[in-house]
């Protein structure tokens, strides 16, 4: 499970990485964090899923970026 994933700050890691896929998917982001959340085996995981929607390899440049994914 998510909360498994990402420990006691699960929430808040899921919500940032929403309100910033947000920002290049508009609303269905939510629905495809939750999705990602649950497929997900690490943090770096979930973000890398998430990042996958993104067409644009700037997008998921930046996207990963403003997660702390390097």
């Amino acid at each position: 499970s998510a909360l498994a994933v990402f420990g006691t700050q699960a929430r808040e890691a899921i919500d940032q990485a929403t309100k910033s896929l947000a920002v290049y998917l508009g609303p269905i982001a939510k629905v495809v964090a939750k999705k990602a959340a649950v497929q997900a085996s690490s943090r770096r995981h979930f973000h890398l899923l998430l990042a996958e929607k993104l067409a644009d390899p700037a997008e998921r440049t930046r996207f990963l970026h403003e997660v702390g994914v390097e």
